[in-house]
């Protein structure tokens, strides 16, 4: 999946682990790649989401897809509104969007929400203003790459107690642990921003 602009260019993809190719099991990761105009403002807004279905949930490949292709879509559109709110306002606004396509989704496959669970790493741009948002629950990672090569943790990896434990869409406190970035591309001189939906070691 490749989206490309005069100044901005993004690419995801995913891939089946070797865990879940021992095991069988499909690939539970969902990519979407969003280009929109700001409802407020009219600028170019790029955004790139990333949702890790939990091993855990039994529909955990239809919740990381609906809640990544959800996101995405108000984020595209509702840059400069999340921008602007406060933190408790943007955090509360994203968690109806993902509240509600979960709800959905459930209904359709007549499920709990618990097992559409997944984890939601995003990066949102302003081509025009050249700043961004970037939107974080969970484990997984949110890397920057600048002008001199040097590769930085804009978001890192949030585990529970056990290294294997972290917070899904679908946990009771997933408002707060959500955390959310703001950025000046030319101002931290940032090149380019990686998502990964597995904690890296830097």
């Amino acid at each position: 999946m490749r989206i490309q602009s005069q100044d901005f260019h993004a690419a995801a993809s995913v891939r089946r682990g070797t865990r879940h190719i021992d095991s069988g099991l499909p690939c539970q990761d969902a990519v979407c790649l969003r280009r929109g105009q700001d409802r407020a403002t009219g600028h170019r807004i790029l955004a790139a989401v990333l949702c890790d279905g939990a091993g855990s949930a039994l529909y955990a490949r239809e919740g990381a897809q609906a809640v990544c292709e959800a996101a995405a879509g108000l984020l595209a559109e509702e840059y400069s509104r999340l921008e602007n709110a406060s933190l408790s306002a943007a955090r509360q606004a994203l968690m109806r969007c993902i509240k509600r396509a979960l709800t959905r989704t459930s209904r359709t496959l007549g499920c709990p929400q618990r097992q559409l669970a997944s984890t939601l790493t995003a990066a949102v741009l302003d081509e025009t203003a050249r700043t961004m948002l970037t939107f974080h629950l969970g484990d997984g990672v949110i890397l920057g790459l600048d002008g001199s090569g040097r590769t930085t943790a804009l978001s890192g990896a949030e585990n529970g107690r056990f290294c294997n434990e972290t917070w899904f869409t679908t946990s009771r406190d997933a408002a707060r642990h959500l955390r959310l970035g703001w950025h000046d591309l030319a101002a931290e001189d940032l090149l380019a921003v990686f998502l990964s939906s597995d904690g890296l070691p830097l």
